[in-house]
């Protein structure tokens, strides 16, 4: 009976395990699984959140940006509400803090930093018309020519990039079980 006893204990433990998606997210990047972008520009991509691991104790949604001949994987996870962290070799690093002031800048992973460059802009993309936007941008301090300029509407995420020879803009999406357009 003790045995029975221990088990039913050890599986009502395992079944309480935190398995679910994080409390913190974020208004300008909304991750949660099964939340899809498409771009359309220079070149065409998609941008889909797949799933949620654990790794070390914390969770990171897996997001993949799928291009027609490659595909790149990112692990992130909210350190707080709005702070997003990158997980780059093992290292946490600071991604985007939509929390700060217009002007202020980070380091972020490798030799790239961002800096929120504006907010409460207004732009029109094939996916819709969005207000109260946020632009990011991201540079690297060694290698020229690949910054980017982000801009991220409320409850939908990234909605345009442009940069170097390249621009895209947001085409459609299903964020939190919204379509756009």
């Amino acid at each position: 009976m003790k045995y029975f006893y221990a088990l039913v204990l050890l599986f009502l433990h395992l079944s309480c395990s935190n398995t679910t998606e994080p409390v913190y997210n974020s208004v300008f990047f909304p991750l949660q699984t099964g939340n899809q972008w498409e771009y359309s520009g220079s070149q065409n991509f998609k941008i889909e959140v797949k799933n949620l691991v654990n790794l070390n104790n914390k969770f990171y949604y897996l997001v993949v940006k799928s291009f027609p001949a490659s595909a790149d994987t990112m692990k992130l996870r909210f350190e707080s509400q709005e702070r997003l962290l990158i997980n780059f070799r093992g290292e946490d690093y600071l991604y985007i803090d939509f929390n700060l002031s217009k002007g202020n800048r980070w380091n972020t992973y490798s030799d790239f930093y961002g800096e929120i460059r504006d907010k409460g802009l207004n732009q029109a993309v094939p996916a819709g018309l969005f207000n109260n936007v946020t632009e990011v941008l991201f540079d690297n301090t060694v290698i020229s020519d690949v910054h980017e300029f982000n801009r991220y509407a409320p409850e939908v995420g990234m909605i345009s990039t442009s940069g170097f020879r390249r621009y895209y803009e947001l085409v459609s999406a299903r964020v939190n079980g919204k379509s756009y357009p």
